[in-house]
Formats: C-alpha cells, structure tokens, sequence
C-alpha cells in the first residue's frame, strides 16, 4: 500500500497563511513564491519543509513568520 502525502493550504487559519502548507504526515512546508524587497526588487523565494523541533512542553513546534517578523 502506497500512502500519498497531501498538502493543505493554512489559509484561514493563520495569518497569512497562503504561504504555508501542513501535510496529513504532520510536516509543515512553505510554498515557492515571488516578493518585492526593501530596495523594491522582484525577488523569488523557493519553497522548502520546515524542520520541528521539541519544545519545552514536549510538543513539536515550527516557527512561521509573517513580514519578517
């Protein structure tokens, strides 16, 4: 039996969430998109997983960002 990974928008669900996507297995990616810099500059950032780690807690966390923040 082959299991397929399927990807989810998080649009909706967190802000700016169209920049990131969660699978049935848990891992949370975000996606290939296209942005204007500082210096007004069309920019491309490659897609990529977004590696979990342990928190304090005991749960796995990921860190996302919005506006470089």
């Amino acid at each position: 039996m082959i299991l397929i990974e399927i990807w989810k928008s998080l649009n909706g669900v967190v802000t700016n969430g169209d920049n990131y996507e969660v699978s049935n297995y848990g891992r949370v990616r975000s996606i290939d998109r296209e942005y204007v810099n500082s210096n007004g500059v069309k920019r491309s950032q490659v897609g990529k997983i977004i590696y979990q780690h342990v928190g304090k807690s005991g749960y796995c966390t990921v860190g996302l960002s919005l506006n470089s923040k």
